[in-house]
């Protein structure tokens, strides 16, 4: 066809095997009462075995972040909990493990999660596990910012003190980190301690501290077998034989002793096998561990096993081996459970039989157990000797006695920065038995922290505090040993106290400390907007989406974003009692970014000012940007709008831009043509007008644009609605005519 143109066109992890369901006859009614309900449950859901209570998810191939500490709060739905100050969203997903208590305000927990990138300092859980109350907050994630005052860690802020030790020299944005925090008053952490990660750690575990006595072997696996009959005999734990003789200390605390079931054995290798001296169910682990004296490692094409103390195991043929271990050093073998048997991943040395690992590369944070055997003449800072190591215990090492006390002849477990030449600077000693010998912690019980309200004391005028407590309902012991923090107040009926101690197995609590603490109410903290303030003053009663605030003096009232009015949104920070919420600080929130499109209806000469697009107001100013690509700012064109909304509601623009016309592509007859016959002009085609330009592409003879004729138009429809037209095609002709003769 002919054209004319008016104008010229220019994101492995480790095996898990479900744990066999068959569970051994024990006797007693306890464990047919037992066998019953869980033969109930069962049914009820089928396909539950005993490989849904011992088999751990994989996580994630991003490390997740694990915080450790207590539960402050539980939203009535469960939704929301709050653990050691730090938001934790819980989802339909997430799974709870409730093996050791309830998850309930008191208790402590562990959280595996990830930071939210939409709100800073919330934790989105994957799974939270109950755990028996620890002395101190953990933290393990991505170190996002780190300065002299504070550190955040995956959008968790933590304070730093002068005292706060840091190891390791992590680096923000690049290294994961862990935090040892203690919770001041005001419900935020204090880090008493921030530990590089290195690349191959020994805390990717589910907290084995347990320590590592010199002269046993220790393992913890999976049972696979077990006597025929009663407990006594050879027992299969990860593809290791175990005897168990009549010596042996049995424990069934967490769980039943059943195949499939999680244990951990200490006692003495002989002839391949473990004579075991102490056995307990625990918790599932990630991972499989041996410990003990390094016999041999052998790694060639037909053979790859790793011996310890005579007992020989798989080796991965891509396992890690750490700190050089050479034959009659002490080691650690994490290993998983491949068809029933321990396949090692990782040879870690411990010491030549006791003290830190031999590794050379300055700037490492290692891990080691041993004796003290020095002690400063003065207090704890300063020079120790452990296994036979010089170890400097600087002021801000945290030094953990809830197991025992400091002493020559202890047990401790070490974490500490590599210096040069081999020099050690510890940033944790934790005593795991103490002077006297007693390495069983059976007898002290579990260490347990709680909050409560004294209900009743040995005398009722106080004369002596020795005797029977009762907190809470709780029945605690205090002796002559008890510390009992007064912290300037008197101890009475009703006072609320901090309790600290090991439970026994009466579940009474024999107190280890016992501290007064001052009712402050509940830390929280909570965005909202402002809906009354005090007349003349910021002193006085507020109120934040229907809260009750009080602000005074000693209120740090922040307003970089904006000032204080009714309609600002802001952050509260403080403690909440009987519904009144005393404000520690009130900051101003920066008003939320939006985004908006619509017809100018009216705007300023000098573009800066109040202008009205669509139903909004807007305001621009000095800062304001103006892009007028698409064409010149005009009443009805149509713009899109960049800023942030104020409180009344109109927006503070950082950027106006013209929009391009609206396109059209619109099939019709010519229903009218300019007058003159000059096709320049306004065309109504179908229901839209069409103004015709010299700049407009027509793809056909020009004679042939008539009244009747269906056309193609395509253009941009202008705030008047009139189309301007860029390109115009003849579809059809009402009449056609046939030039054709037939032949």
């Amino acid at each position: 066809m002919n054209q004319t143109n008016i104008s010229q066109r220019a994101s492995r992890q480790p095996q898990q095997r479900p744990a066999s369901p068959v569970i051994r006859s024990q006797p007693g009614l306890f464990i047919l009462f037992f066998l019953l309900i869980a033969g109930l449950s069962m049914v009820a859901a089928p396909g539950v075995t005993w490989a849904n209570f011992g088999t751990v998810p994989p996580l994630p191939e991003v490390p997740p972040t694990i915080l450790v500490g207590p539960v402050d709060h539980v939203s009535d739905d469960g939704a929301l909990i709050t653990v050691a100050g730090v938001a934790v969203r819980r989802g339909t997903d997430t799974r709870i493990d409730e093996r050791v208590g309830p998850l309930v305000v008191g208790s402590w927990a562990r959280v595996y999660g990830y930071g939210e990138d939409s709100e800073e300092g919330v934790l989105q859980a994957v799974r939270i596990k109950v755990l028996p109350r620890l002395p101190l907050v953990k933290l393990i994630g991505p170190l996002d910012t780190l300065n002299e005052t504070e550190l955040t860690v995956d959008g968790i802020l933590v304070l730093r003190s002068a005292t706060t030790l840091v190891a390791g020299n992590p680096v923000a944005g690049e290294d994961r980190v862990s935090v040892r925090a203690a919770i001041q008053s005001d419900g935020r952490l204090l880090a008493l301690h921030v530990v590089k990660i290195n690349p191959i750690r020994d805390d990717d575990d589910d907290d084995d501290t347990d320590e590592d006595r010199p002269g046993h072997t220790h393992l913890t696996g999976v049972i696979n077998s077990m006597p025929e009959n009663g407990l006594r005999g050879t027992w299969n734990v990860s593809g290791i034989e175990v005897e168990v003789t009549d010596d042996t200390k049995l424990r069934a605390r967490v769980g039943l002793l059943v195949e499939g079931g999680w244990v951990k054995i200490k006692g003495q290798a002989r002839d391949g096998k473990i004579i075991a001296d102490h056995l307990h169910t625990t918790r599932t682990k990630h991972f499989l561990h041996l410990t003990g004296n390094l016999t041999s490692i052998t790694q060639n094409d037909t053979e790859n096993t790793v011996t310890v103390d005579g007992i020989t195991v798989n080796l991965s043929p891509t396992a890690k081996i750490q700190g050089n271990p050479q034959p009659g050093n002490r080691v650690k073998v994490k290993g998983l459970d491949e068809a029933g048997s321990f396949l090692a991943v990782l040879v870690q040395a411990r010491g030549r039989r006791d003290g830190p690992p031999p590794l050379e590369t300055p700037g490492l944070v290692v891990r080691f157990t041993g004796v003290v055997d020095e002690l400063p003449p003065t207090g704890f800072y300063g020079q120790w000797k452990i296994a036979g190591n010089p170890v400097t215990v600087p002021p801000g090492a945290f030094i953990d006695e809830h197991k025992g006390s400091v002493a020559e002849g202890a047990f401790v477990e070490v974490t500490a920065l590599l210096g040069p030449n081999g020099s050690l600077t510890a940033v944790l000693i934790a005593v795991t038995r103490s002077a006297n010998g007693d390495d069983n912690d059976d007898d002290r019980g579990e260490w347990v922290e709680f909050h409560g309200t004294i209900d009743s004391l040995p005398s009722e005028n106080g004369e002596t505090l020795i005797g029977e407590w009762t907190v809470d309902g709780k029945h605690v012991q205090v002796s002559d040993q008890t510390e009992i923090k007064l912290n300037g107040q008197t101890v009475a009926l009703g006072k609320k106290v901090k309790v600290a101690g090991w439970r026994q197995d009466d579940d009474s609590v024999r107190a280890a400390q016992i501290e007064l603490v001052e009712e402050r109410g509940r830390y929280t903290r909570f965005a909202g907007v402002i809906q009354s303030l005090p007349e003349n003053t910021l002193m006085g009663e507020w109120e934040i989406d229907g809260w009750r605030v009080m602000v005074s003096e000693a209120t740090e009232l922040k307003d970089r974003h904006g000032d204080f009015a009714v309609g600002q949104r802001v952050k509260v920070h403080g403690r909440e009692q009987g519904g009144v919420v005393q404000a520690e600080k009130i900051e101003v929130l920066p008003a939320p970014e939006v985004r908006y499109s619509g017809r100018i209806i009216s705007f300023p000469p000098g573009l800066t000012g109040e202008w009205m697009v669509g139903t909004k107001k807007v305001i621009a100013n000095d800062q304001t940007e103006f892009k007028q690509d698409h064409g010149a700012f005009a009443e009805g064109l149509l713009v899109k709008v960049k800023g942030r909304l104020q409180g009344d509601g109109s927006i503070l623009a950082n950027k106006i831009e013209v929009l391009p016309l609206p396109k059209i592509e619109h099939r019709g007859e010519i229903l009218e043509l300019p007058a003159d016959g000059n096709l320049v002009g306004l065309w109504r085609i179908g229901r839209y007008v069409f103004d015709v330009t010299s700049n407009t592409e027509l793809e056909d003879d020009l004679d042939e644009y008539a009244l009747g004729v269906t056309v193609k138009a395509k253009g941009r429809q202008r705030a008047d609605g009139v189309v301007v037209a860029e390109e115009i095609e003849i579809a059809s002709h009402r009449h056609h005519h046939d030039d054709d003769d037939g032949d």
